[in-house]
């Protein structure tokens, strides 16, 4: 597991001003949400390695990790690191997975809402953010009036600070200490 993370950074969350915004070389604290890439798959107890998390290209990790808290719509996993899912639980607490997932900075679902329930557990950690890449991938229409960004013809520039009108992804490097709430 390294301490040194891409997490992704979509503008509407610097837009609604969840957060003033990042600057390369700066200090900050949020907690992450992941988002599964393949399905995570249930591992069997005995077999499952220890909680781990391995970079695999652009914001996308393989881990192996166990399901720490889940309630009716929200869920933590323990990969080396907590993080969390604002949706139903795939799995019990104590479930043993792995699988690919991707890393996004909290929006605001766990510091607003998430860390006022009483057995939330603590999610929040400090990083410092190493690097900032504008996301300058182009769109295509994949839908009436309806775009995502072109994958296969990925773009990044590098910049300084991030503004409200743009997606990044920042390199960010977990200082050390336990989550908080």
């Amino acid at each position: 597991m390294t301490d040194l993370l891409r997490i992704t950074l979509d503008g509407w969350i610097l837009a609604d001003g969840n957060y003033a915004g990042f600057e390369r070389g700066a200090r900050y604290q949020f907690a992450l949400e992941f988002w599964p890439i393949t399905e995570l798959r249930l591992r069997d107890a005995e077999s499952a390695p220890r909680p781990a998390l391995y970079w695999l290209k652009d914001w996308t990790y393989r881990v192996e990790g166990a399901v720490i808290h889940a309630k009716d719509d929200w869920w933590v996993l323990d990969v080396g690191l907590r993080v969390f899912q604002d949706r139903r639980p795939t799995w019990p607490v104590g479930a043993r997975v792995w699988g690919e997932i991707s890393l996004g900075i909290d929006p605001f679902y766990y510091f607003e809402n998430r860390t006022h329930e009483p057995d939330a557990p603590a999610l929040i950690y400090d990083w410092v953010v190493e690097a900032i890449e504008l996301d300058a991938t182009p769109f295509i229409e994949v839908g009436p009036r309806h775009f995502r960004r072109d994958r296969s013809r990925p773009e990044f520039t590098p910049v300084e600070k991030t503004d409200p009108q743009s997606d990044y992804v920042l390199t960010c490097r977990r200082l050390p200490g336990e989550p908080r709430r």
